[in-house]
């Protein structure tokens, strides 16, 4: 567990999450309430498959970049990054984002966001299209739980993105 701080002074307890966990023997560095990445998943530098996800989904990917993972070992690692859709749109369209004195220049196979950022994206030519892989049961923004319609779909379309980018 990671805490963080949080903006009315609250401590967060903040799980490890990532496709592939670090290992006993890796070195890591964290100090309670700096240089805390939460919303930042895996190794760029070693991934072969980048998912850019807006933050509301971030609780289910865990499971579906590691059943990638174990399904491609070949893939090494996935890193996925999960803040809001501003930041990651910016990224894909400048080549970078800086995290705090960290630059990311990683470019993503898969974006998942809401539709009408999806579709700006498209209408952008920054993808080619897009495909609905969950559904909410209640209106945005009033604790809906996000239902996957299919378990596969993420990861086939994470499958399907990463062989057309090779």
């Amino acid at each position: 567990m990671t805490k963080a701080n949080t903006s009315n002074g609250k401590t967060l307890d903040w799980p490890q999450e990532a496709a592939r966990l670090r290992g006993k023997d890796e070195p890591s560095f964290g100090h309670e309430g700096s240089n805390l990445c939460l919303d930042f998943h895996g190794d760029p530098q070693r991934a072969g498959l980048v998912v850019f996800s807006d933050g509301n989904h971030h609780m289910a990917l865990e499971e579906c970049v590691s059943r990638f993972l174990d399904a491609n070992p070949e893939a090494q690692d996935v890193f996925y990054a999960t803040t809001p859709p501003a930041p990651l749109v910016a990224a894909l369209e400048k080549g970078v984002l800086h995290v705090g004195n960290l630059s990311i220049s990683a470019s993503p196979h898969v974006f998942i966001g809401p539709a009408g950022v999806l579709e700006k994206l498209v209408d952008n030519k920054r993808m080619e299209s897009h495909l609905a892989f969950a559904e909410s049961s209640c209106p945005p923004h009033e604790g809906a739980e996000v239902v996957p319609v299919d378990k596969e779909t993420l990861v086939q379309a994470a499958f399907t993105s990463r062989l057309k980018m090779s």
